[in-house]
């Protein structure tokens, strides 16, 4: 079922979106990401996006992925954003800590810089 995404999943985008302004529209994907399925892994969790066929594809976007690090119940995490594979939309997101499990209602706490 299709719903909006959750705190964290804006927070991290909007993060992302921040920190690498030379990807046009990624800032106006996000405004307008809806979040097709959850999946919790028992170390993070993967979000599958849907972008509206209205909303702009992204520009100079990488084909790799694109990671930045913080912090979420005081374990390290990586939040790594997954394009689509032509580049043109956001398609999923991944939280991942490197070596706990991270607990479902995990809270952000930070990002590193």
């Amino acid at each position: 079922m299709k719903s909006k995404p959750t705190e964290i999943e804006l927070a991290v985008l909007r993060e992302i979106a921040g920190r690498n302004p030379e990807i046009g529209n990624l800032d106006i994907q996000v405004a307008n990401v809806v979040v097709k399925s959850r999946r919790y892994t028992g170390v993070g969790f993967y979000s599958d996006f849907e972008i509206p066929d209205s909303v702009a594809p992204l520009i100079a976007c990488p084909r790799a992925n694109i990671m930045i690090n913080g912090f979420m119940s005081g374990q390290l995490c990586h939040f790594i954003l997954w394009p689509s594979n032509d580049a043109n939309y956001i398609e999923q997101l991944e939280i991942v800590t490197p070596d706990d499990s991270l607990p479902e209602g995990a809270v952000l706490e930070s990002f590193i810089a």
